[in-house]
């Protein structure tokens, strides 16, 4: 903002002289005082200041002039500037010429001439304070209003994201019930199976011949691993969305934790005649809690075996990258449809899928895998082609430094 001014304006120029030494005198020290003899220069030196961002408290003019009556200018002054504060000064009680100019300009007082020098100064402060009370009222509002915007739009944000969180765990809440509905649907039906051969087996033992009971027990202790596998990925999945299962990340070689799983699967392995080839590098270690990479290899590995033939093969290999470790667990098996491989890890949709020796799977430990790798700060997907195999990669960051 520029100088602070004080404008007048009077034809006559020993009035003009007068109302800018007594003005000067008062307020010298905190602006400036401008005069103009006539209507028509009072409205450019005005414009001039406006553009030189002047700030013009007061306007003090002459009624009676000979180009523009004081009336007319201060109107015209007051579309240029409608808060600076207008004094008109005249010798003749014109009621018509003050009205007007209350009307038209907001007059903020009328001074008869001859003025006295105390009456002009004191009204000259009053509209000064006025004046920058009313600017520092407005700047308030101002900054109030500013207040109120960020405020709202805050509000308004808040409340999407509030409703955004709702539909959100709506649907989660939605689909961890029909996901429990399908789980208890794949418990029941291997425990109606335990139920029915049990029975037949303790009322009609005797009918049954030594290979038919060891069939019979073969097909009992398949049904019961599946079933202990279901509820362990399942205690191990309800515990992982409470939060209850503690994560310990540390300095771990996938190689050794891939090691260790494929030892559980060396029955089936030979069962099935599959090789499992761990290529993963010994001396490449990544930052990750022991315990749920070991429960992740372990599906993973658990998947490949269901869904590789007889004579296939499963490869364990790992790529390095800026800030991860990228792992990749491959088979020859019978690999997927894509809209089969869209409904991976999901849990809103029933995804059942017969081994190669008729081994069943729910598609839980697969879920399980991927908020296991989440946790642990990395990211698991699937890339597969049917009658091709199937690719499951994940990804691990690298030890800090």
């Amino acid at each position: 903002m520029g100088e602070r001014v004080i404008f007048c304006v009077d034809d006559e120029d020993i009035v003009l002289k007068s109302l800018k030494r007594e003005l000067k005198k008062e307020f010298g020290d905190d602006f400036v005082v401008e005069t103009a003899e006539n209507g028509q220069d009072a409205l450019e030196l005005f414009e001039e200041l406006l553009a030189d961002q002047s700030d013009i408290p007061v306007m003090i003019s002459d009624h009676i002039m000979p180009d523009m009556k004081g009336d007319e200018l201060l109107r015209r002054i007051h579309e240029l500037s409608p808060k600076t504060l207008k004094i008109m000064l005249t010798g003749q009680a014109d009621l018509l010429a003050v009205t007007n100019a209350i009307n038209h300009a907001s007059l903020y007082r009328y001074i008869a001439k001859p003025w006295e020098a105390t009456d002009l100064i004191l009204t000259v402060k009053e509209a000064i304070l006025k004046y920058d009370h009313e600017r520092q009222l407005a700047e308030q509002n101002r900054l109030l209003h500013n207040m109120n915007a960020i405020l709202e739009e805050q509000v308004k944000k808040r409340t999407a994201e509030l409703e955004a969180q709702k539909q959100a765990l709506a649907l989660a809440n939605a689909s961890k019930d029909k996901f429990f509905s399908i789980i208890a649907h794949d418990l029941r039906t291997p425990f109606n199976g335990l139920i029915g051969m049990t029975q037949l087996f303790s009322e009609n033992i005797e009918a049954y011949s030594l290979d038919d009971l060891k069939k019979g027990f073969e097909a009992l202790q398949k049904t019961s691993k599946t079933v202990y596998e279901l509820l362990e990925n399942l205690l191990t999945w309800s515990r992982l969305q409470r939060g209850a299962i503690d994560y310990f990340p540390q300095e771990i070689s996938p190689h050794r934790v891939a090691g260790t799983a494929i030892a559980l699967f060396q029955a089936n392995m030979e069962h099935k005649q599959i090789a499992i080839f761990n290529n993963l590098s010994p001396t490449v270690m990544v930052y990750a809690d022991l315990n749920m990479i070991n429960t992740v290899f372990r599906n993973l590995l658990s998947n490949a075996l269901k869904f590789t033939p007889t004579g296939g093969a499963i490869h364990l290999s790992e790529r390095e990258n800026n800030e991860y470790i990228e792992i990749m667990v491959s088979d020859t098996g019978i690999g997927m449809k894509p809209e089969e491989l869209e409904k991976l890890f999901r849990i809103d949709v029933k995804f059942i899928r017969v081994g190669t020796s008729g081994e069943k799977g729910t598609g839980l430990g697969l879920v399980l895998c991927k908020e296991l790798v989440a946790q642990n700060h990395g990211n698991l997907w699937a890339e597969s082609e049917a009658g091709k195999g199937t690719t499951f990669r994940f990804t691990l960051p690298k030890p800090p430094f």
